[in-house]
């Protein structure tokens, strides 16, 4: 995987990945695409607090409405950037 994530050639990669077997892909892969669905269901109660208080806002608080989309896109940023990662991690197997 460093070798891969170094971007070395495939000549260097090629006699790497025929050291693994199926299995121990498999695993990696399973286990992968667990931490992805553990990070979902980690985000999930911060989602739902995000979605009350927009909910929660008032349409006269127009200062408090455009500091909380700020934090809201900011959070979003940050979430999405993860879930990249652990995409790539994915694809990477």
């Amino acid at each position: 995987m460093q070798s891969v994530e170094e971007l070395k050639p495939e000549t260097e990669i090629v006699p790497l990945l025929k050291l693994v077997d199926d299995a121990t892909l498999a695993a990696a892969l399973q286990a992968a695409k667990d931490n992805a669905l553990a990070f979902e269901s980690a985000s999930a109660p911060a989602n739902q607090a995000m979605e009350q208080l927009e909910k929660s806002l008032t349409a006269g608080e127009k200062a408090m409405a455009r500091d909380f989309t700020v934090a809201r896109m900011r959070f979003n940023g940050s979430r999405y950037d993860i879930k990249a990662r652990l995409n790539q991690s994915i694809a990477n197997l």
